[in-house]
């Protein structure tokens, strides 16, 4: 699925605040949050703006903070594993940690301040699956390093985001240089980790950063060379920009662009022009283009580990239904989308919103089309929202249904409780000679509580169950997720 976040104010617009993805589970940060819930959102911020706050040199250093989460999720799949769910099939240990701190910081603007950065998120798997598979272990280290900076220059050492480069990475230096204001001059350099695991690898490369950021209008360019194995691997640039009037209307867009690499080109790896029309303050109506392949953010080095994690438990399954897995498919797919909301501002307010997806492909079974609408009610008594909503989704010319509630209620100041139920409905087909799926409904439901603690701890648990059609198996699954986060600020 493409990326529909460029920046601004557009932001994901694949569902409204509030609303689960289709087919359950939570949407993480994506709850439409009553005003008391503050303490928490100010932790789900920090996270959900950490890479640009940490990389940009376009304002003051950010106020410093330490945020440590441990975690346990366990799964019960019943379609896996001789007992059928008996057990606990799967358990995994999550562990993330989140560092700003400034080790030192002059008193005049020319003084240069070092601070440390860190952004990692793992996820352990002390023992084997269900079904005997060895342990899954993945990692997601964004960001480790130091950051020397002054009022016009900034140098990253270490892992970090590229500036205003997307999902890209490096190990080694970055510099920006601020000429005026509204102005970034840099460059970046190392060696380029993998996407999907962020382990390190040998393949060095860099590039040029220019970026203009005003009030009303962002630019920028970053330019890409990368050789894995003495040979090139990719060389290209990512372009995206920014303008709006007052809160009329909002215009993004980004191409990313693959110049040549070791399979060819020149190519899109992936082009989006998106627009938000506010008519009037409790009025959004917005609209989006994208085109977008496989080779988006793709390299050959690149490999992902759920791809072929997920391909081993279907074959483990008897299911093994000749599934391509890393294969970098030139292929553009055309993204459409319209969507509109309708909220007023203040409590107890009305909420209706619709959005519409066609994504069309050359292969007539890798076509899709969706249209959501939702309604319900937010910040009821400044508390509760309740949203309803539905997915009407066609794949290959087979329509696919589900409807759900949700209910978010802010019990207390320090207290959140949220969950949801859903019905989905698949039609009966056959897929290569196999009846698909055994019946055609299937449910969801989940419950999260969230709690905030004295000194700073914040506690997050949640149980879901889901039961959904599956090729010749009864797919069925029980999860459970408890985390703790605690973050501490420098004393004044």
């Amino acid at each position: 699925m493409p990326n529909e976040f460029v920046f601004g104010r557009l932001g994901p617009m694949s569902a409204p605040a509030g609303v689960r993805p289709a087919g359950g589970g939570r949407a993480r940060g994506g709850r439409n949050d009553t005003p008391k819930r503050a303490k928490v959102n100010a932790v789900l911020c920090i996270a959900a703006t950490w890479v640009a706050a940490t990389a940009s040199a376009q304002s003051a250093l950010p106020s410093d903070v330490s945020i440590t989460s441990l975690g346990i999720q366990g799964l019960v799949p019943t379609s896996v594993g001789p007992n059928q769910g008996a057990a606990l099939g799967d358990v995994d240990f999550l562990l993330s940690q989140r560092l700003r701190w400034t080790l030192t910081r002059g008193d005049s603007p020319d003084d240069i301040a070092i601070r440390a950065l860190v952004d990692a998120r793992f996820q352990l798997d002390p023992g084997p699956g269900p079904a005997g598979d060895p342990g899954f272990e993945w990692s997601q280290v964004r960001q480790l390093g130091a950051q020397l900076h002054t009022e016009r220059i900034t140098v990253d050492l270490g892992r970090h985001p590229v500036f205003r480069g997307g999902p890209r990475l490096v190990d080694g230096l970055q510099v920006l240089v601020r000429p005026t204001d509204d102005i970034d001059i840099g460059v970046w350099g190392g060696l380029a980790p993998s996407l999907f695991t962020s382990l390190p690898l040998l393949r060095p490369g860099g590039g040029p950063i220019f970026a203009i950021t005003r009030s009303r209008m962002q630019l920028s360019l970053v330019g890409e060379v990368l050789t894995f194995e003495g040979a090139l691997d990719r060389a290209g640039f990512l372009a995206m920009g920014r303008v709006s009037t007052n809160r009329l209307l909002e215009v993004s867009g980004r191409l990313d662009a693959e110049l040549a690499s070791a399979d060819g080109g020149p190519r899109i790896a992936d082009f989006q022009v998106a627009s938000l029309f506010s008519p009037v303050e409790a009025i959004h109506i917005d609209a989006l283009y994208n085109a977008f392949s496989s080779f988006r953010y793709v390299s050959s080095a690149d490999r992902d580990p759920d791809l072929q994690r997920f391909a081993l438990r279907l074959q483990q399954l008897g299911l093994e239904l000749g599934l391509q897995q890393d294969v970098r498919d030139p292929t553009l797919n055309h993204m459409l989308g319209l969507g509109a909301r309708a909220e007023p501002t203040g409590d107890n307010a009305a909420h209706a919103s619709v959005i519409a997806r066609y994504r069309h492909n050359v292969d007539p079974d890798n076509r899709m089309s969706r249209l959501s609408p939702t309604v319900g009610f937010v910040r009821m008594l400044g508390r509760a929202n309740v949203l309803a909503n539905g997915n009407l989704i066609q794949v290959a010319g087979r329509p696919q249904f589900d409807a759900g509630l949700q209910v978010a209620v802010d019990v207390t100041d320090s207290l959140a409780v949220d969950g949801s139920v859903r019905l989905m409905w698949f039609p009966l087909e056959t897929v290569e000679g196999l009846i698909a799926p055994v019946n055609g409904q299937g449910w969801y439901a989940d419950l999260y509580i969230d709690v905030v603690a004295p000194g700073d701890l914040i506690l997050f648990g949640g149980v879901s169950i889901i039961s959904e059609p599956d090729v010749n198996v009864g797919d069925g699954s029980y999860g459970l997720f408890v985390r703790a986060a605690k973050y501490l600020r420098p004393r004044k």
